[in-house]
């Protein structure tokens, strides 16, 4: 499981665990289409204030930390989802005026689009892939939130109706792991905000209730990793972005409060590459930030007077003990502990969040 942190005493804690990078963003946008192959990361259309509905294809490389311009996306669009089978990106739906139900394949070995077969027009949908197919559901049609779900076969070019989401909404956020499609929060139709989170089994093709999310939230972006689904950011009504990361584990249908990100948003982009979640923002203020989960293997332990104790889950990794009169150490915490004396956890910098492997949870008596 990742850090376990209940939310109210996780906001006083460090959140300088992204690696803001180096490389300028080149070009204002909201609203795209997100997708990585082959270890590149590709931002496609959205919302530009030039040009309104972007047709713009740009792709960044984290190796190299640059940004490359590619063939431009034949129709211009925001609020468009992006899905990659068999190494090629499809680009669906969103709205230039229009709503639109719009599907076009890129292809990065040939830097070329080509258009297929759509589906019905939306926009703020949710889309996943699984087994090969687009898992496109729920969204906008212009007139209202709707429920249909609809599944894009490439080697066919066709699309089959599928058994609808189980509540009109839009907004909301999806993702998949191998072998479910899971559906976060979004906007109802009457207008409210949306905890609730729904499993897709296609074997069965039916929509269960799963847990409750911790707390509502649209506009969030939802990544799968190493079978965990990070819920990131989001708001709920007030217009005021979340810097929350709820994530959520399938095998077990709990949830757990992540290390929040450092720079609140909604309506932002993520994606995974290389083990890692990259969250961009690319309107006002620009961000990219970077999340290695893999990286958890400390916390601080900062002692403030002498009457709480603090006791550390056992785990394979040691953890670096900082007091506050600057003695440093290192404790394997499998031997050493209860750490005595009342402290303040912190995550260093460059860190993100812990596998179920590497926990690292700290409750605070």
């Amino acid at each position: 499981m990742p850090i376990s942190i209940p939310e109210s005493e996780r906001k006083g804690l460090s959140s300088d665990i992204v690696v803001p990078h180096g490389a300028s963003i080149p070009t204002y946008g909201s609203a795209m289409a997100v997708a990585e192959v082959d270890g590149i990361i590709y931002f496609i259309g959205g919302y530009n204030r030039d040009v309104q509905y972007s047709q713009l294809n740009e792709a960044y490389d984290p190796v190299t930390d640059t940004w490359t311009t590619k063939a431009p996306m034949p129709t211009g669009r925001e609020f468009c989802k992006a899905g990659v089978i068999n190494s090629k990106i499809y680009v669906y739906g969103g709205y230039n005026g229009a709503y639109l139900g719009t599907l076009e394949e890129y292809d990065p070995a040939t830097n070329s689009w080509t258009s297929k077969t759509g589906a019905t027009a939306r926009y703020q949908f949710a889309l996943c892939v699984l087994n090969g197919v687009l898992h496109a559901f729920a969204g906008h049609d212009g007139s209202a939130a709707i429920t249909t779900h609809e599944i894009y076969d490439p080697v066919t070019d066709t699309w089959t109706s599928k058994a609808p989401y189980p509540q009109a909404f839009y907004d909301l956020s999806g993702a998949a792991t191998d072998t479910k499609v899971y559906g976060f929060g979004g906007i109802a139709a009457n207008g409210y905000g949306s905890a609730l989170c729904y499993e897709y089994d296609p074997s069965s093709d039916t929509w269960a209730q799963k847990a409750d999310m911790l707390k509502q939230a649209y506009g969030a972006e939802a990544v799968e990793l190493n079978g965990l689904i990070y819920v990131l950011g989001g708001h709920y009504g007030s217009g005021t972005a979340y810097d929350d990361v709820q994530i959520y584990d399938p095998a077990t249908d709990t949830w757990e409060y992540g290390v929040e990100m450092p720079t609140a948003k909604f309506d932002f982009h993520a994606v995974v590459s290389g083990q890692k979640i990259y969250c961009l923002q690319k309107g006002i203020p620009y961000s990219l930030e970077i999340f290695d989960p893999e990286k958890v293997n400390t916390v601080e332990l900062i002692r403030s007077d002498s009457n709480v104790i603090v006791s550390i889950t056992k785990t394979p990794i040691p953890l670096e003990i900082y007091d506050i009169d600057g003695l440093v150490g290192t404790y394997d915490v499998g031997t050493y502990g209860p750490f005595v004396g009342p402290v303040t956890v912190k995550v260093p910098k460059e860190r993100a969040w812990s596998r179920a492997s590497t926990k690292a949870a700290v409750v605070l008596y």
